[in-house]
């Protein structure tokens, strides 16, 4: 009868949920997934024409989500209206060529992404015979002081400088302004409407960046988008940087994402908004031809007419991106279904263990790094009755200090310790292997790591779960960044992972351990001084708030 009750009741809620959220949205666009309730028309930007344009979506365990309250039971990622394309066969431009209209970057206008588009399609040979291209001002022109890199393009090519949502000059720009963005939005969805259908869109920087937004709402069912366009083709964009913007399930919208591997801008980031692509629908080229529009060549030249020829000969023939092309990216997609661990089944009188891996690099390649942490909890006899830490010392097991990357990495963005060496992954596998003696007996394991340590923290807990045990939260202390992955994508199950990292860390996006889980995913920015040797330090503070408010008091007979 109280199980019959309870999902009386889960029902009522969810469609009373259903009901409010259709209410609150426009067409068939549900907050299914949500981990907040939407914005209230008093918060939200007030955009004239497509205020659903600015909607933002509620995607627990993105990193763009700062909020932590409570949550529905999710019992799925929620479907889509469905992105409508174009239904003209073949090109809609003259003569059967496939009409493209072109967004230009950040301080920059549609007569320079004109030559730069020119000089892209050198390498295109044949293709280029059969692309039509349109060129477009954003709405927001800016001072030339205020963009120092545009005076000598601007002297070459004429014009003035155009933003189309503010930044400071580079990609991966902190500096957002949404109104600025909501204003193109509509803008551009105007143009579409008025002077579409078009076959594709293709943008370059914050160009691409707004597409990306648009992409999100085509799905969702935006009406003013419908029937206007096939595919995209996208470069070196990220998701802004300011409030999420990532979709609620993965989008399924034929596109072509570039982006260079040795700019300003970590590919982390770059690969965190392609991964919101279906894989079946995306295709992926990476070149080290730094921040601009690439001269292909052999199979990025290939692949790329393959894709244009495919839509421009009306046959649908393209296929996503295969497997090998991007070192294993296409096995992963975001966002997941998140679902929350468990309770911990365990008995008052046993204390839960923190199980803690410190870093190979000298400063920190000992476990006095978590001594902060020891004595936190070790002040605290509410949560000291709960939780116990064993830092081992990975010393024991392999040579830690020759394991620290001395190469230089190819994008100034990373530094040597955001890489994980051959060497280092080798280990991280002999120290789980050596630590690892069970399953724990499915009792729910902490797990913290320090830099290396992080990632050997990460592969423990994969190696946990695969043999049955309960990986229960996982903290990733300046994690590292690329490092191969050899697991499907969640195989740690719904293990609660938290990346914490320091304000100035300039690695970009952990996608690696956001995609390792079905648990919630958080990532916190802390102070620079969040490791300062001899002082209990801000991440250690973090890891013992969190512990006291998730670590249970008592045993309950429901668990």
């Amino acid at each position: 009868l109280e199980s019959r009750c309870s999902l009386h009741y889960c029902c009522r809620q969810w469609l009373q949920l259903l009901l409010r959220c259709n209410m609150q949205s426009r067409g068939s666009s549900v907050y299914l997934s949500c981990g907040r309730p939407p914005e209230s028309a008093s918060q939200a930007i007030a955009t004239p024409r497509h205020s659903g344009l600015m909607r933002e979506p509620c995607c627990p365990g993105n990193s763009g989500d700062a909020w932590d309250g409570p949550m529905e039971p999710e019992l799925g990622l929620p479907g889509y209206e469905g992105f409508r394309p174009a239904t003209h066969e073949r090109g809609c431009g003259s003569e059967g060529r496939l009409r493209i209209l072109c967004l230009h970057g950040n301080h920059s206008n549609s007569r320079i992404m004109e030559k730069q588009m020119e000089r892209f399609l050198l390498s295109l040979e044949t293709a280029r015979s059969w692309v039509e291209l349109e060129f477009i001002d954003s709405p927001h022109e800016v001072p030339e002081e205020a963009a120092p890199e545009f005076s000598h393009l601007g002297r070459l090519y004429g014009g003035e400088p155009h933003v189309w949502h503010g930044g400071d000059g580079t990609c991966c720009s902190s500096e957002f302004d949404r109104s600025l963005l909501a204003e193109s939005a509509d803008f551009l969805v105007d143009h579409i409407g008025e002077n579409g259908p078009f076959d594709g869109l293709l943008g370059f920087s914050q160009g691409a960046e707004l597409l990306s937004v648009l992409a999100r709402q085509s799905e969702e069912g935006e009406t003013d988008l419908e029937e206007k366009f096939k595919f995209l083709v996208l470069f070196s964009h990220t998701w802004p940087r300011d409030g999420g913007w990532h979709p609620r399930a993965p989008l399924k919208i034929p596109s072509c994402h570039f982006y260079e591997t040795n700019g300003n801008c970590p590919p982390s980031s770059y690969e965190h908004l392609i991964l919101h692509w279906d894989p079946a629908f995306r295709e992926v080229i990476a070149h080290d031809q730094g921040y601009e529009l690439p001269q292909l060549s052999g199979g990025s030249l290939t692949r790329f007419q393959c894709f244009l020829e495919s839509f421009h000969a009306g046959t649908n023939g393209w296929a996503g991106q295969a497997d090998d092309v991007d070192g294993g990216l296409a096995r992963f997609s975001l966002p997941v279904l998140r679902v929350p661990p468990k309770p911990p089944d365990t008995a008052p009188a046993r204390r839960l263990v923190a199980t803690c891996f410190h870093d190979c690099w000298p400063s920190s390649c000992t476990p006095q790094v978590f001594e902060a942490l020891s004595g936190i909890i070790a002040g605290d006899p509410e949560l000291c009755s709960r939780v116990a830490v064993d830092a081992p010392d990975l010393q024991r097991y392999v040579d830690v200090g020759n394991l620290a990357n001395s190469e230089a990495p190819s994008c100034p963005a990373f530094q040597a310790e955001h890489i994980v060496s051959t060497a280092a992954v080798d280990a991280a596998r002999e120290i789980v292997n050596r630590v690892l003696l069970s399953d724990l007996d499915q009792s729910p394991v902490i797990i913290v790591g320090v830099g290396f340590g992080a990632y050997v923290a990460l592969e423990y807990a994969l190696a946990l779960k695969q043999r049955g045990g309960f990986p229960w939260l996982l903290f990733a202390v300046q994690p590292p960044v690329v490092f191969p992955m050899t697991s499907s994508g969640c195989a740690a199950g719904p293990c609660d992972v938290t990346c914490l990292i320091s304000e100035s860390d300039t690695g970009g996006d952990r996608w690696r351990f956001e995609v390792s889980s079905s648990g919630p995913f958080h990532l916190e920015v802390l102070p620079d001084d969040m490791e300062t040797p001899g002082t209990p330090g801000a991440w250690s503070e973090v890891v013992a708030s969190s512990l006291r408010t998730k670590a249970p008091q008592q045993a309950s007979s429901a668990w």
